[in-house]
């Protein structure tokens, strides 16, 4: 789990990663945007834009796909919190786990 903004940064577009020429950026700036709500409930788009060093509109436009795609729920207050989709993820990946040998 990501401690802090460099530490979200670091584990996403780390230059130690050997399949680094395969990675798509646009998934690793994903990854950095899920890995703030390890301590975040809710996040707006100007809050994830100052810990990313990303746009507003940039953070926003990545918000609004995960909504669409389910990933995220828009709140009352106009924020970002964590959808159903992670659950339903979730129990699926557990349910696969080989818990029991």
């Amino acid at each position: 789990m990501p401690k802090n903004k460099t530490d979200a940064k670091t584990l996403a577009l780390s230059s130690d990663c050997t399949n680094d020429k395969y990675m798509l950026r646009s998934v690793a700036k994903v990854s950095q945007i899920l890995d703030l709500f390890y301590e975040n409930a809710e996040l707006g788009a100007s809050e994830i834009a100052n810990h990313l060093g990303m746009t507003r509109g940039t953070a926003f436009r990545f918000l609004v796909t995960l909504e669409e795609l389910g990933f995220l729920t828009k709140t009352d207050t106009s924020k970002y919190k964590l959808g159903l989709k992670f659950y339903s993820l979730g129990q699926i990946a557990y349910s696969r786990f080989d818990l029991v040998k």
